[in-house]
């Protein structure tokens, strides 16, 4: 793993453990066995610290997410596998999401290109969604943006609500919404 890749790790972690604000560029510098001086030459600052640290996690969503569906046919089967894929995704990475979600509005350009990569990943679902329609086998009257952010919105909070000692465990949660999404989907 190069230097830059365990800066981004160890710092992704700092992040969830003390919260983006309390964390100081001398924690993650001590943590990564850096000087402070030399994690702003390999960074610059905490702000572009987090942009690469979000780029880590959405190419961590596009292989999860996407790639493993990609050769999937059944419409059923991708639906659950995308859902799936989406929620363990989020699960697994709660603490630094409720970061990028709590702090995404207001970052000034950083917020610009939050916003960006999160619309290539709506963008990426909805193209999932709209091959389906392309088959014939949505049902009619269903517009596929609406549909795409309702899906995407409604599993994107999931990691703040879902309690894994709860009454359901993750496959009941995952087949639930499934089941709900895939009714209300298709034909």
């Amino acid at each position: 793993m190069d230097k830059l890749q365990q800066i981004i790790e160890i710092s992704s972690r700092i992040f969830c453990k003390n919260g983006f604000d309390r964390t100081s560029m001398r924690d993650i510098s001590k943590a990564a066995n850096l000087t402070t001086a030399g994690l702003y030459h390999h960074i610059g600052s905490k702000g572009k610290l987090l942009n690469l640290v979000e780029d880590f996690l959405i190419k961590k969503f596009e292989d999860k997410i996407f790639l493993k569906i990609k050769w999937e046919e059944d419409p059923n089967r991708k639906i659950k596998q995308l859902l799936e894929n989406l929620i363990n995704t989020l699960l697994d990475n709660k603490e630094i999401i409720s970061i990028f979600l709590e702090r995404a509005n207001s970052w000034g350009n950083y917020a610009n290109e939050s916003k960006i990569k999160r619309k290539k990943l709506i963008k990426t679902t909805e193209d999932i969604i709209f091959q389906f329609k392309k088959k014939g086998i949505v049902n009619k009257g269903l517009d596929i943006t609406v549909v795409t952010y309702c899906l995407v919105g409604m599993v994107s909070f999931i990691p703040q609500w879902f309690k894994p000692k709860g009454r359901l465990n993750r496959k009941q949660l995952i087949d639930s919404i499934s089941s709900f999404i895939i009714k209300g989907l298709f034909k």
